[in-house]
C-alpha cells in the first residue's frame, strides 16, 4: 500500500510540476525536398531580420532514401527582445 501512495504522490508532483513550465513555439523550414534520384544534394539556408539563421542539407546515398539534416537558431546574447533557440534535425525517410 504505501508504495502505490508514494506512486501516486510523485505522478502528481510531476504533473504539477509541469504547470509551471512555458514553451515558446520555433517551427523550423518545412521538409520537402525536391530530390528524385541517387547522388542528389539539396542545400537550404534562410536569414530572417532578427537575425535568426537557418540551414539544411538534404542527400540521397541510394535510390529512394533521403537522408536529412538541419540546423535552425538565433543566439545572440546581447538581444533581449526575441527568445533564443537552437534547433536540430536528423532523419531519414524515403521519396
Amino acid at each position: 500500500m504505501p508504495k502505490l501512495i508514494l506512486r501516486r504522490r510523485l505522478a502528481t508532483l510531476a504533473l504539477l510540476s509541469g504547470l509551471g513550465s512555458c514553451a515558446v513555439y520555433r517551427p523550423m523550414q518545412c521538409a520537402a525536398p525536391a530530390l528524385y534520384d541517387k547522388g542528389q544534394v539539396e542545400l537550404a539556408g534562410s536569414a530572417y531580420f532578427n537575425t535568426r539563421l537557418h540551414g539544411a542539407a538534404n542527400y540521397s546515398p541510394v535510390r529512394h532514401l533521403l537522408v536529412r539534416a538541419a540546423l535552425d537558431g538565433k543566439a545572440d546574447a546581447n538581444d533581449s527582445t526575441y527568445a533564443r533557440s537552437r534547433q536540430y534535425e536528423l532523419a531519414l525517410g524515403t521519396y
